[in-house]
């Protein structure tokens, strides 16, 4: 695969990642699992929710046991 190919491959991935954190911060929300009241009009009602709909949408990018130390990696970038 070359670096174009990929980076064809990624964004289309983040295409599809933006309208399911979307959907999912809406359902979150929707849920009563966060009392927004709680909050003040600041930023950290919304970081919980998109902390919550990340680590659930990072839940549907499994990847092959022998794939997950490239993974691991990458995180030291």
């Amino acid at each position: 695969m070359t670096k174009k190919q990929a980076m064809k491959k990624c964004r289309t991935l983040i295409q599809n990642v933006h309208k399911d954190l979307v959907k999912k911060c809406e359902e979150l929300m929707n849920s009563g699992g966060v009392g927004l009241g709680d909050y003040s009009n600041d930023f950290i009602a919304p970081r919980i929710i998109v902390k919550a709909a990340l680590k659930d949408e990072a839940d549907y990018f499994m990847v092959r046991d022998c794939d997950k130390k490239a993974v691991n990696n990458l995180k030291y970038f």
